[in-house]
């Protein structure tokens, strides 16, 4: 399974694709729930620029300091890889740390407009939840996420450069 295309020699992945799908999709959500309690939609728009960057410097450091055992790599070899710990077209994001870099955000965003947090955070969180649905199509895609072998008929297959090791033998595996 390809993990993108090409614009010239620019690579265009999926996996980046599907996670701003699910970011458009949660926005609008949010959006639609801020006008239905009588707030500007267009506080979510603004907010939106905010969180996708908090969000992704949170995830990348999610993925720093807690790296999966599965790759290899520590934190501490990060530390010592300054110019990879930046590289985020290598992967490694984490969503914990993309919802604590959004909140972070949303607590400074709200606060700086004179906004209820707590209000904008609950506004905020189906659209988050919707988000992450989408995003984890991403996963299936770049074949990163998934659980035990199994033979059951939902089972996904995993290319062989994708599985971890000890399990070379096991072609299909539980979707996460």
């Amino acid at each position: 399974m390809s993990e993108g295309f090409f614009i010239g020699s620019f690579e265009v992945r999926y996996y980046g694709i599907i996670l701003m799908i699910g970011a458009v999709a949660g926005a609008l959500l949010s959006a639609n729930e801020a006008k239905r309690r009588g707030h500007n939609p267009e506080i979510v728009w603004d907010l939106m620029i905010y969180l996708l960057i908090g969000g992704i410097i949170g995830a990348r450091l999610w993925h720093i300091l807690t790296p999966p055992p599965s790759s290899g790599i520590t934190a501490a070899w990060y530390f010592t890889h300054p110019l990879d710990a930046i590289n985020i077209r290598k992967g490694g994001l984490g969503i914990p740390g993309a919802v604590i870099g959004g909140a972070i955000v949303a607590f400074f965003y709200t606060r700086r407009h004179h906004l209820d947090f707590g209000e904008w955070a609950d506004i905020a969180a189906p659209g988050l939840a919707l988000g992450q649905a989408i995003g984890r199509f991403g996963n299936y895609v770049n074949q990163e996420l998934y659980g035990a072998p199994t033979n059951l008929p939902w089972k996904i297959y995993i290319d062989p450069q994708h599985r971890l090791q000890g399990f070379a033998n096991y072609e299909y595996y539980h979707p996460l």
